[in-house]
């Protein structure tokens, strides 16, 4: 950082110091924001040091001499977030952390000492790990810890709290039925009316409940939410009357709710409802299921774009009901091969390409499968070929990017990895499916 930046910053004139900014270059200003985002880790720590401090002071031993007690505070929580201003749940996230800063033995509280993770970042190996039963040796725990700190590095916090959801799935597959259970029997739906005539919808859905509804409503909305360009004339003039109408995306939410809700309640009794009801995709290796149906060993499924898991029983009896089972094996799902007889990838390759995919294969995309399109990493034109293997999927917006600076994308190793048009290096691309994101950790 330049002299007079960080005197600027010092002085406390921030607006002389955001002035400063609008001449400076790009890189220059990507710089800077990765320099203040250190010095933001830094001070981040050492407010947990202290509110941890607070708090061993204000420890129910101490009775009313704790620090807490005489400020007028009935936690030291309290106190941390009546004198900070943050969130009651982050003051807990402080004391919490800001412990395990003195322990020099934990990844984590050292990663927070050290600045390279962000409490955000912590906290989300600390409370996910810390899910595991007790059964889970603590040596063990550590060492997923070290391992999520090392993966962190470049990660945004949600996608460090996702590995770490993987993670504790791995070590602890005994706990994933009574974790889904917990979190199904979390499902409440409220309806209130308002004085001003409208009614408010608050609710909470378990994660086989929301698979349902969010495929419904992506594949209502998704025009409107970045999904893929059509090719069929049928389905783009539906795409475009969805993206013409004058409602707002949220007002359209609604109207397919309200017709989702009349379609069911004028169906014939006599007649199965939902012939063409969402597709819930269900994510399982072939062993787990196995073992299962033998009424043997543990282990998680997971169902597309949901961020828990679920166990192997919950994946048969979906797939007795309708939704469709994806099974893996140590590499990955079965390719669908088409060739050069075929132009566009099917609907079964594309299922396949968001197996194995995840969603969008781009680091710090988190657009799910139904919104993003199959790019064939050989050009079809320059005689591609319609394989899983060399399709991935892309959002909208990063197959445009792709296509637009000249990008490619090239098999590297197991997977893919993004080849710069102008620097020549290549970044690797792994996948987001779910199933496969612990062999990462463990190599």
């Amino acid at each position: 950082m330049q002299e007079g930046t960080t005197s600027t910053l010092e002085s406390g004139d921030l607006r002389s110091f955001a002035l400063t900014l609008r001449p400076r270059a790009d890189a220059e200003l990507l710089a800077l924001t990765g320099e203040l985002a250190a010095r933001r880790r830094e001070l981040d720590g050492r407010l947990a040091a202290v509110a941890a401090e607070l708090a061993r002071r204000s420890a129910p031993d101490a009775g009313h001499a704790g620090i807490a007690q005489r400020s007028g505070d009935r936690t030291a929580a309290r106190l941390v977030e009546r004198t900070t201003g943050v969130t009651a749940d982050e003051a807990r996230r402080l004391i919490t952390l800001g412990a395990r800063i003195t322990d020099q033995v934990d990844p984590v509280g050292s990663a927070v000492a050290a600045g390279t993770v962000s409490l955000a970042t912590a906290d989300a190996i600390v409370s996910e790990l810390d899910r595991c039963a007790a059964a889970v040796p603590a040596e063990t725990r550590h060492e997923a810890a070290a391992a999520l700190v090392a993966l962190a590095s470049g990660l945004r916090s949600a996608e460090v709290r996702r590995e770490a959801r993987e993670v504790r799935d791995q070590l602890d597959a005994e706990g994933v039925p009574d974790r889904e259970e917990r979190l199904h029997q979390q499902r409440c739906l409220s309806l209130t009316p308002l004085p001003t005539g409208m009614t408010r919808i608050t609710g909470l859905l378990d994660p086989e409940s929301a698979a349902l509804v969010t495929d419904a409503f992506d594949q209502a909305l998704s025009p409107r939410r970045g999904g893929p360009r059509f090719v069929d004339p049928a389905a783009q003039t539906r795409a475009d009357r969805i993206l013409d109408d004058a409602g707002t995306t949220e007002q359209l939410m609604v109207d397919t709710l309200v017709h989702i809700v009349n379609l069911a309640a004028t169906a014939d009794p006599g007649e199965l409802f939902g012939q063409t009801s969402p597709a819930v995709r269900v994510h399982v290796t072939a062993g787990d299921l196995a073992r299962h149906a033998e009424g043997e060993g543990s282990g998680a499924a997971v169902l597309e774009g949901q961020a828990e898991a679920v166990s192997p029983a919950t994946a048969e009896r979906l797939s007795c009901s309708g939704a469709i089972p994806i099974l893996f094996d140590a590499t990955g799902t079965r390719a669908l091969n088409l060739g050069r007889e075929q132009r566009l990838f099917s609907p079964r390759q594309r299922i396949a390409l968001a197996a194995r995919d995840g969603g969008c294969l781009i680091p710090g995309c988190d657009r799910p499968p139904a919104w993003c399109e199959a790019h064939h990493i050989h050009e079809y034109s320059l005689g591609g070929r319609t394989d899983v293997g060399a399709g991935v999927l892309l959002c909208r917006f990063h197959h445009r990017w792709l296509h637009l600076h000249r990008h490619r994308i090239v098999r590297g190793g197991d997977g893919f990895a993004l080849r710069h048009a102008h620097t020549g290096t290549a970044t690797p691309l792994p996948s987001k499916q779910r199933i496969r994101v612990g062999d990462r950790l463990r190599t």
